[in-house]
């Protein structure tokens, strides 16, 4: 099998690479094959196909054992960013974001965090306190969904009944009684606002890929930590920010500064403008509303960037692409935008504002460190920014296929070198759909799909290679030495 024998070679040059002993490169081997045959990173599920059922303990704790004190391991993001690097350089575009791994019901792993998921239910809510992980309020029995839509129905109920005439109490409400009813319901209501971001057991990631702009993207860094992690303790007040710092000072040591950087609003920051200028060809980042700045030159007046946009006559367009969701086909749109020099405070050199007007309630409002050529490349920026929703793609298919919020080894440096080998299984996969098109053509035929064309084929071509694996191991059963 063809994609069989590429996966392998891709792992034969990454442990070449890495000069592994030979049982540490069984283990590297087998976990990387045993990640993308069973999509779990539990190992357990990762060693089931691969060894016989009377070895699969002792060998689940050979494993266990590696990935706590190996410290070996710990080469791996830099062997693997060695094998990528003329691939990823290819690439124009790289993103860094945020992500995390929840454990809501985890109690016993090594610097368990609190990290921020707006998916969570209320119940799930946790804080640090004095006495370790707690939940942030006792659970109310009373202020759950049922008991409150039960209260707004008995209300209303009540309502109806009261002021119902006594012949036709019985019966369904007069008109005006019923309105009369309603009116006074909607009086007595009483709102519930969910919580922006729901707090939850976990860890916090730093994903950091590159692209194309056209629907390819590259894994390159994937790394966790905690902030109740003596390490990250150690780095001080600006821990969070040393962080990425460091995540992105890694990518750059093997990829070089060129090609352009696309970042979120959490970057938009002094340091980061400045930070990113020095070290990087050209940046682009996403400005929050609220941000003060001077049009111009940094001779004028500050003005928030939100009214700033409003006055700003967007007379240039650009095609952006989108997917339609009914056809599911490829369409153009035509969005007007405009661009200006602006200057920010504590930045000493001038950044560009692009403000696009993509529908929304609000305009995408972007920041460049370098002047657009000409209208065509301002509006290049633009698509690259949307295309940067590609990264969040990447990272929900890493954790889908791998099944990383599974994740059950306790042990931090466990976790972090777990993390790192599922990245870098989705990596070789998409390293494959990169550099071997004809390889690719014909995994996509092999795959059934109700929807005929997409334009992200990480889940058609993992599920594809998954099969193949499978087939393989029952063939033959690999041992862990």
């Amino acid at each position: 099998m063809k994609t069989v024998a590429q996966l392998d070679s891709f792992v034969h040059d990454l442990l070449a690479r890495a000069r592994c002993r030979p049982a540490l490169g069984s283990v590297v081997r087998t976990l990387l094959r045993g990640i993308a045959t069973a999509g779990s990173v539990v190992l357990s599920e990762v060693l089931r196909p691969q060894v016989q059922k009377e070895d699969l303990h002792a060998a689940e704790q050979r494993v266990s054992q590696a990935l706590k004190n190996d410290a070996e391991l710990d080469t791996l993001p830099d062997v693997y960013l060695d094998r990528v690097a003329e691939t990823a350089s290819s690439l124009r575009f790289r993103t860094v974001d945020g992500s995390d791994v929840t454990k809501p019901a985890g109690r016993a792993f090594e610097h368990l965090d609190v990290v921020r998921d707006g998916s969570c239910k209320p119940r799930d809510r946790v804080v640090v306190g004095p006495n370790g992980v707690q939940p942030s309020t006792p659970p109310n029995p009373a202020a759950s969904p049922q008991a409150r839509n039960g209260h707004k129905r008995a209300q209303r109920r009540n309502a109806a009944s009261e002021t119902a005439p006594p012949a036709r109490r019985a019966g369904r409400p007069r008109t005006a009684a019923r309105a009369k009813a309603r009116k006074e319901s909607k009086a007595e209501r009483v709102k519930f606002p969910s919580p922006p971001a729901i707090k939850k057991l976990g860890y916090w990631t730093v994903q950091i890929e590159a692209g194309n702009g056209m629907g390819d993207h590259l894994p390159l860094s994937q790394e966790l930590f905690s902030t109740q992690d003596p390490a990250y303790q150690a780095l001080g007040e600006e821990a969070w920010t040393t962080t990425y710092r460091l995540a992105i000072e890694h990518v750059l040591a093997h990829l070089g500064p060129e090609g352009i950087w696309l970042m979120d609003r959490g970057f938009d920051d002094a340091f980061w403008l400045r930070w990113m200028h020095a070290n990087v060809e050209q940046s682009v980042i996403r400005l929050k509303s609220n941000r003060n700045v001077r049009p111009g030159t940094n001779q004028e007046k500050t003005i928030n960037v939100g009214q700033l946009a409003e006055t700003l006559d967007a007379r240039h367009t650009t095609q952006i692409r989108y997917v339609d969701k009914s056809s599911h086909e490829e369409k153009l749109r035509s969005i007007p935008f405009a661009w200006v020099p602006i200057w920010v405070d504590g930045v000493d050199h001038a950044l560009y504002l692009i403000v696009a007007h993509t529908g929304r309630k609000r305009p995408l409002l972007l920041v460049t460190d370098r002047r657009p050529a000409s209208t065509k490349e301002a509006g290049d920026l633009i698509q690259a920014y949307l295309e940067r929703w590609g990264s969040e793609e990447v990272t929900r298919a890493c954790k889908q296929l791998t099944g990383l919020e599974r994740i059950r080894v306790r042990s931090f440096h466990a976790m972090r070198r777990l993390l790192w080998l599922a990245m870098i299984a989705v990596g070789f996969q998409s390293l494959m759909i990169l550099t071997r098109p004809r390889l690719k053509r014909a995994i996509l035929d092999r795959a059934k799909e109700l929807i005929p064309k997409v334009r992200f084929v990480a889940y058609r071509i993992w599920r594809v290679v998954q099969a193949d694996l499978r087939r393989a191991l029952e063939v033959r059963l690999h041992r862990v030495t």
